[in-house]
């Protein structure tokens, strides 16, 4: 590296570290903040909802609200935010098909396809694909509530654990 790139980067981390200042005092004068996330955890932070149930075709749809506190830079949805929304879904759904049992994320692969709008819902259609004895693999699609637009599309696979198991 130069010196003129090492003076520039030093110069634009010292922006963004400003930046994410204004935005951290932002967050917490919104209403929530990182300890409030911190106290009830992300799964409840994230106010989920299930909205529909197939059990016939092994089909789960759950909600997510997606706020302020939830976007990137640019004003969408963050996709660390879309990608726990996914998670949450597919696991709750691989955690409760197996009457509560522990299960762990072995792989999630995730197509982020289109933003998603903060103040809007993301609307997650959760699939089962396969169902064993020790592991689960899903599928999700993610929407956009408002215009019905796919945004993300998902799949993963569950380890599913003994009943004795301690994580």
């Amino acid at each position: 590296m130069t010196k003129e790139q090492k003076k520039l980067f030093e110069e634009n981390m010292l922006i963004l570290k400003n930046s994410i200042e204004e935005k951290f005092q932002e967050v917490e004068g919104a209403g929530m903040s990182l300890d409030d996330v911190r106290q009830i955890g992300i799964t409840a932070a994230m106010a989920q909802r299930v909205t529909h149930i197939d059990g016939e075709n092994l089909v789960c749809h759950m909600t997510f609200p997606i706020r302020d506190w939830q976007s990137n830079p640019y004003g969408t949805c963050h996709g660390g935010i879309i990608a726990t929304a996914l998670d949450n879904a597919l696991g709750g759904v691989a955690k409760w098909a197996n009457l509560g049992k522990i299960v762990t994320t072995l792989n999630l692969n995730i197509n982020y396809l289109k933003a998603v709008h903060v103040n809007d819902n993301l609307v997650v259609k959760v699939k089962c694909v396969s169902w064993g004895k020790f592991a689960m693999c899903l599928s999700g699609e993610a929407y956009e509530e408002s215009t019905g637009v796919l945004t993300d599309s998902a799949t993963a696979m569950y380890r599913i654990l003994p009943e004795d198991s301690v994580l």
